[in-house]
């Protein structure tokens, strides 16, 4: 059995859930990237679980250069090399060390990013979702726009005096590693959002339209840090957003990931300096996966009036992982309706009861997630999702993937770490 086999068989046997994968917090996870990170910079880590030794050993002699390479939702089974028909997937496999390792919950952007970009879970820095119920502001947000959920306006959470860095209260570990006197730098498509505010301080923050002039801004950058600690933080989201049209399955997500992999190898692999690609460490791995999605198995909130009217606000979270609030006395109410009409379809979980189970994190301090995850959870089993739409008809538009589940397709993404020695 290989180690990876060994991996995703313990990843299931710890699962909290039956019939679903929780996060591995202790041990395989992307909560435990930032920690393995700043242990290999000799920065502090102030406890903070890392990845087992075995996995990144082999590939430490040297270092004074780490990529991080986030995949927004190339998930472990989709994107693994062997369902890559690619002849440039053996430039990541060769020569690396790849397993499963878990995503957060929920298996979404906003929390698995703020996760990778502080090094704390769910239940410490306290985004839980796509879209989220901020009592102490009194609205639901659109965590990715930062902005009201009911009234478009990008940034519009900005506009209102929101503070990115003040909201989230936690250092990043561009910050840490600042600290330590070692540079520090993040790549990405959305440079000025709330989200990018949040994640990135402390980091040089350098902004790319596609995975071409991603790879070439890379190595300039890198040829221009020669000999000296860098850390450096890259995020592409390009394959989420096929996935979420097409389905992560599809042949367009596949061209997608096939594209990306020979801008990686043609602009950044062949072209980069020997004195350069010997000090680099690289790891590879995603936010989360998805899990296809059809109409058929998309249950509509407008077509369950009495199970709406049974909430004090509009349902959160996200489609796959989505935030009851429930009006007093109703609870016994909310799960018996869901019982009856959608038991086949929704596992019910006492968000308590969630809690308490570690799937946000196990922290003793409670208070950060506290009001932001509703009374009572709704988690899909199989394919299923449940639509809400807070602005504009929930059936305008139907996603063909999916994510923020517990499935094994949304939960289990790869962690690949390799040298770059030529």
């Amino acid at each position: 059995m290989s180690l990876a086999e060994k991996v995703e068989r313990e990843i299931k046997k710890k699962s909290k859930l039956e019939g679903f994968v929780t996060p591995f917090y202790e041990k395989y996870s992307i909560y435990n990237i930032p920690a393995t990170i700043l242990s290999i910079f000799k920065a502090s880590v102030s406890k903070r679980d890392t990845l087992p030794k075995k996995i990144i050993e082999d590939h430490l002699d040297n270092v004074n250069k780490i990529i991080l390479l986030v995949v927004d939702s190339m998930g472990y089974k989709n994107f693994s090399p062997p369902q890559i028909k690619s002849p440039f997937i053996k430039i990541l496999s060769d020569n690396s060390t790849m397993v499963p390792i878990t995503s957060t919950f929920p298996s979404t952007t906003t929390t698995a990013l703020t996760t990778v970009n502080t090094g704390t879970t769910p239940e410490e820095h306290g985004i839980m979702g796509y879209i989220m119920y901020l009592g102490e502001y009194g609205l639901i947000a659109n965590m990715i726009d930062f902005t009201p959920a009911y009234d478009y306006k990008w940034g519009g959470l900005l506009e209102m005096g929101l503070d990115p860095k003040e909201f989230l209260g936690l250092e990043t570990i561009h910050e840490i590693l600042n600290k330590k006197g070692i540079k520090s730098y993040a790549i990405t498509r959305h440079k000025d959002s709330g989200l990018s505010r949040m994640h990135h301080t402390g980091a040089k923050i350098l902004n790319y339209i596609n995975s071409s002039d991603l790879f070439v801004i890379l190595r300039k950058l890198l040829e221009s840090e020669i000999g000296d600690e860098t850390y450096v933080y890259v995020y592409w989201d390009l394959l989420d957003a096929i996935s979420h049209i097409y389905g992560p399955s599809s042949e367009e997500a596949l061209a997608e990931f096939r594209g990306f992999l020979y801008s990686y190898k043609s602009e950044f692999i062949d072209k980069l300096k020997s004195k350069v690609a010997k000090e680099i460490l690289l790891m590879i791995t995603a936010d989360h996966g998805q899990s296809e999605l059809s109409k058929e198995n998309t249950i509509f909130a407008s077509e369950y009036p009495e199970l709406m009217n049974k909430l004090w606000i509009p349902p959160t979270g996200d489609s796959r992982a989505t935030f009851l609030y429930v009006k007093p006395g109703e609870i016994n109410g909310v799960k018996d309706y869901i019982d009856k009409k959608l038991k086949d379809k929704f596992l019910v979980l006492d968000s308590n009861e969630a809690i308490e189970k570690g799937l946000f994190g196990a922290e003793s301090n409670k208070k950060r997630i506290t009001g932001r995850v509703g009374d009572l959870i709704m988690l899909p089993y199989a394919n299923y999702s449940f639509a809400y739409r807070h602005r504009g008809s929930e059936k305008d538009f139907i996603m063909k993937g999916s994510h923020g589940g517990l499935s094994e397709d949304e939960m289990l993404v790869p962690f690949i770490c390799k040298r770059l020695r030529s």
